[in-house]
């Protein structure tokens, strides 16, 4: 999707920005109280999971950190106090960069615990991948495809790696043309269907042993970067996998594109997601690690280019920030607030269509797992 299907509402923002009108307060927030109440359909093996889950928070076996912003800042509002599966999860928006993150996350042994036993129960209620999720995610990698060949050309790509694969098909469309795929993932089940497919694909953390050091012309990192407790650290380190000269896509669900891809706000907010982005935002971060971006839009999805000479970064030194960020952080405010208030005429039509339970008319014109 080009940027250009945004150009309205960037340049309103572009005006709010110039003329400074935004408010200092925001008496809408939080958009949705913690009721313990879910605003999606659920299964019942959904139930079954969210209960468990929240029951695990009570109890202290999961326990909570704070999670502090990366611009080094607490000058928050709170934007909701519960994400759409009804699960108590406060995330706060940065009035100094715009950075929508969960004021409290799960410490790092819980967020692994939570990937193990409960993730998959309570976002798809299938504890192995399916054809039709294969589908969706081959759907994404074509789009993946056409970016890298129209800015880079895939002509010029030989090897492609993609962290967090899960069953791969963001790889499927390199791997048919004749493209050297490889990826890992921590759901071993999920992997096994990529692997069934023909692709070299393996268990856990990005292995050097197996993906090497400036080996891969194009590295995917799609729909992880949210999920992370330490980002920085993370893409840090995947960047050492990247070709000099060669580059990252990665694709993250973008704050100002909640309407067109979730309808209302409340759809979007996930409690696995650790972090919300725009895509400002995310130049600014991957700029700070070295990187230089090709192309970004504002369904956050860049394209980015490992300079010649690069080197790794010292995280514990940097934060992301900019001058443009505080604007930025009024608009998000402005346009979450807006969203909430004036849902997609697809977000009310899906609603009712839950609310009489044609879950397969849903699911279809959802287009999402």
């Amino acid at each position: 999707m080009e940027a250009n299907q945004y150009n309205g509402l960037m340049a309103h923002g572009s005006w709010l920005m110039a003329h400074g009108s935004w408010p200092d307060s925001y008496p809408e927030f939080p958009l949705y109280k913690n009721d313990g109440k879910p605003l999606i359909q659920l299964t019942n093996i959904q139930h079954q999971a969210i209960a468990a889950f929240k029951e695990k928070l009570a109890s202290g076996v999961y326990r909570l950190e704070d999670n502090p912003c990366m611009c080094g800042t607490s000058d928050d509002v709170v934007v909701t106090e519960k994400d759409r599966y009804g699960i108590p999860c406060r995330y706060v928006l940065c009035r100094h960069c715009g950075l929508v993150r969960q004021q409290k996350r799960l410490d790092d042994e819980s967020t692994a615990l939570f990937y193990r036993d409960d993730y998959r129960s309570i976002y798809s209620g299938a504890e192995t991948a399916t054809e039709e999720f294969f589908r969706g995610q081959f759907v994404r990698g074509e789009l993946f495809y056409s970016l890298a060949d129209k800015y880079i050309g895939t002509s010029n790509i030989k090897t492609v790696f993609e962290a967090g694969c899960s069953a791969g098909g963001n790889l499927y469309i390199f791997h048919k043309h004749g493209i050297s795929v490889s990826g890992c993932d921590f759901d071993e089940k999920y992997i096994q269907y990529g692997i069934s497919k023909g692709m070299k694909l393996y268990a856990g953390e990005p292995d050097p042993t197996k993906t090497p050091p400036n080996s891969q012309d194009l590295v995917i990192l799609s729909h992880v970067l949210e999920h992370l407790n330490h980002p920085l650290d993370y893409v840090n380190t995947l960047i050492e996998t990247i070709a000099p000269k060669g580059h990252l896509v990665m694709q993250v669900p973008g704050i100002f594109a909640i309407r067109e891809q979730y309808g209302r706000p409340i759809r979007y907010f996930q409690n696995a997601h650790v972090w919300n982005f725009y895509a400002h935002y995310l130049e600014e971060f991957f700029s700070a690690l070295g990187l230089e971006t090709v192309y970004s839009d504002e369904t956050c999805t860049l394209l980015l280019r490992k300079p010649e000479g690069w080197q790794k970064k010292d995280t514990q030194t940097l934060t992301v920030w900019d001058e443009d960020m505080p604007a930025w952080s009024k608009k998000a405010a402005r346009a979450l607030i807006d969203f909430h208030k004036r849902p997609s005429i697809r977000y009310i039509l899906l609603r009712t269509l839950e609310i009489l339970r044609i879950k397969f008319i849903v699911k279809k014109l959802l287009g999402r797992k």
